[in-house]
């Protein structure tokens, strides 16, 4: 199978690292946690905290012969983003999947983006999903927090790792939140261009949008974010992180880590988690668009552990399909799936095993 190449800057697969700053990193988790905390306890509208026990959904059960315990110095969160269920057009269906890990006793902490297209087995079903589908799946079973807890389950048993804590978060937000920060600034080395994706659904006046005629000759909007330093509004951003079709999507994971990065350096400069008043106004924000497990007891923890100032550089990684990589395009029923490369997922398991001791 052929390594999957790149139009513009390569991501980072599970044999390739890049340094973010640790705290960076720690401080959109943690920031993510706190707003989840805070708005549960400002408003029981605004947040809907799930069991992390949902009935046969616990992580470590599920699949036979396999099980996992939960390790005492160690704390895996699975942030997940989709468009929403506002969205008829699988609102639902999760775009970003990611494993944020941290050792206690180290410090060492890994951010890590799953590809939607990974084919997997759910419990308890003889059809095989495309990752992206579970929490869909969940929902349907156990709606409001079925979604999240077979989510954990699945990525428990693909990964190997127990996963403590998870959080779901829609597009909504996220717009909301660079918007009220006032946009997050990124750096291209190359320029980026997507021109097939959004033909139909271009800006005038954005200087990321212009008209272009394809080789059919039809006219059709391009999004394209030049060479540089650039500040990102919510829409620009959206789009940033969303497009895939001229490049591929663990370029668009990459891009993902990327934004993800910038929100944490733009939260840490303007102070936010130290304005009550900043915090208040993003709590207003997330409104409905925010779901996680994590209990209220658990904020402080994490909150503490923000405040440790000894963050050297955090390893980010994107599995893929490169030569060094672990996965390999395949076609299952019609549709591109992504396959572990050795046929099993024991050799992903020993990579999300031994991360943090890379």
């Amino acid at each position: 199978m052929v390594p999957l190449r790149y139009q513009t800057q390569p991501p980072i697969s599970s044999g390739k690292k890049s340094g973010l700053t640790r705290k960076i990193v720690l401080t959109v988790i943690v920031f993510i946690v706190i707003v989840g905390g805070a708005l549960f306890w400002k408003s029981a509208r605004t947040l809907t905290i799930v069991s992390a026990n949902v009935e046969g959904f616990e992580v470590g059960t599920g699949y036979q012969n396999f099980v996992l315990e939960r390790e005492d110095t160690r704390t895996d969160i699975l942030l997940l983003g989709m468009r929403g269920a506002s969205d008829p057009n699988g609102g639902l269906l999760v775009d970003t999947i990611l494993l944020a890990s941290y050792e206690e006793e180290t410090g060492a902490s890994s951010l890590v983006s799953i590809p939607r297209d990974l084919y997997v087995d759910l419990p308890g079903r003889e059809r095989k999903e495309k990752i992206n589908a579970v929490y869909v799946v969940g929902e349907q079973q156990v709606p409001t927090g079925g979604g999240l807890a077979l989510s954990k389950q699945v990525l428990s048993y693909v990964l190997g790792v127990y996963i403590d804590h998870a959080v779901v978060v829609n597009f909504d937000a996220f717009t909301d939140l660079v918007d009220t920060l006032g946009g997050v600034t990124i750096q291209r080395a190359t320029t980026f261009r997507e021109d097939k994706q959004w033909r139909n659904e271009g800006r005038e006046g954005s200087p990321y949008w212009h008209v272009e005629t394809n080789d059919e000759g039809e006219d059709g909007w391009v999004f394209e974010v030049p060479e540089g330093t650039h500040v990102l509004d919510e829409e620009a951003v959206l789009y940033y992180v969303r497009s895939r079709y001229s490049t591929s999507d663990f370029d668009r994971m990459a891009r993902q880590q990327e934004v993800l990065a910038a929100i944490g350096e733009r939260v840490l400069s303007l102070g936010v988690l130290a304005n009550p008043l900043r915090v208040y106004e993003l709590l207003d924000i997330a409104g409905n668009n925010l779901e996680t497990d994590v209990p209220l007891v658990t904020m402080r923890s994490y909150i503490d552990l923000l405040r440790q100032d000894i963050w050297n550089d955090t390893p980010t990684y994107v599995l893929d399909t490169s030569e060094e990589g672990l996965l390999v395009a395949d076609n299952k029923d019609g549709q591109f799936v992504l396959l572990p490369k050795a046929g099993h997922f024991n050799d992903i398991r020993e990579f999300f095993q031994t991360i943090l001791n890379q």
